[in-house]
């Protein structure tokens, strides 16, 4: 196998009790020509004086640490640390997450060798307190079919648990899109397989994700998470409007306003949100409900409907049968 150099992206900001695990996986891989760029964006925490202690029992490894003068949120981040990588793949891990396997890069790469693939998606487990569920992507051998996917939800958007050309990103201009801090990686996700030529999918959950982070994105609801999943459909709706095979990503827009407000107003719920967060949440347009799930359908109904307190003790009730059946 010819050996290709990649760049592992990882932002720093409050993750002091979960760099360590989450670095130590990175730089115990037994691929050799990697590249490790670090981003510090202003942590408050000792995240940083962790990982130093970590990088310096691996002098050998080719790691890079940029230090952002102030915050600037996890868009900005991801962009820093894509524009200082000098491999030809990049591969991101968020920082409270780890990989399994300290073979995984070597398996990726090997994938990409052999498929001559621009992108390699590989699977993940969601890494609870008590056990660990395994999760395997939808990736239609159809780019099209692929991107819908994405757009429509009905596959994992984020960018972890890819690697990905980093021509994609310097040569077409697609970039995360600094502040938009919910929904960052679904604005970008789809962008760059629109300009893949091939994707490959390689069905080994090596990404494991971390559901322990209390100060994660992902687990606060705020009237910033409405605004931006707005502003995410809005830069998503603009960027396929203007390619010229539009009509097949259509559909999937419609479906991706459906679901993206029924999972808003299910956040909405467990997150105790405000009458005003609930309007703004209702004044998404969603027409394609057919598509979705039975549980986010009624979920809609019972916002049509303005029953937000029946609503939010079924998003409760939903969040608990869930847990259970782990």
């Amino acid at each position: 196998m010819n050996i290709t150099n990649i760049s592992i992206l990882v932002p720093i900001y409050n993750v002091e009790r979960f760099i360590e695990k989450c670095a130590v996986s990175l730089l115990e891989q037994d691929y050799c020509n990697i590249q490790y760029v670090f981003v510090n964006d202003c942590t408050p925490d000792n995240s940083m004086e962790v990982l130093q202690r970590v990088i310096g029992r691996y002098p050998h490894r080719n790691i890079v640490v940029i230090n952002h003068e102030k915050n600037k949120g996890l868009s900005a981040a991801r962009n820093t640390a894509v524009k200082a990588a000098e491999g030809e793949f990049v591969m991101h891990v968020d920082s409270d997450d780890y990989l399994s396997d300290n073979t995984a890069v070597s398996q990726l790469m090997q994938c990409q060798q052999q498929e001559q693939a621009d992108v390699v998606i590989y699977d993940m487990q969601h890494v609870f307190a008590d056990k660990c569920v395994v999760e395997t992507a939808c990736v239609p051998k159809d780019k099209v079919a692929y991107v819908n996917k994405i757009l429509s939800r009905q596959t994992p958007v984020c960018v972890w648990g890819g690697v990905y050309r980093k021509s994609l990103y310097t040569e077409r201009n697609i970039w995360a899109i600094e502040g938009l801090n919910y929904g960052e990686d679904y604005v970008t996700k789809p962008r760059l397989i629109y300009y893949a030529n091939k994707v490959a999918h390689l069905k080994k959950p090596f990404y494991c994700y971390v559901h322990t982070n209390e100060l994660s994105y992902t687990r606060n609801f705020s009237s910033n998470v409405v605004r931006d999943q707005k502003w995410a459909l809005q830069l998503l709706e603009d960027f396929f409007t203007a390619r010229p095979d539009v009509l097949l990503y259509a559909k999937a827009m419609k479906q991706a306003y459906a679901r993206c407000k029924a999972e808003c107003l299910i956040a909405w719920g467990l997150g105790n949100g405000t009458k005003e967060d609930f309007d703004s949440i209702c004044s998404i347009k969603a027409n394609m409900w057919q598509p979705l799930p039975v549980k986010l359908r009624l979920v809609l109904i019972l916002a049509a409907w303005h029953m937000r307190h029946i609503l939010a003790i079924y998003s409760k009730m939903g969040l608990a049968i869930k847990s259970l059946l782990k």
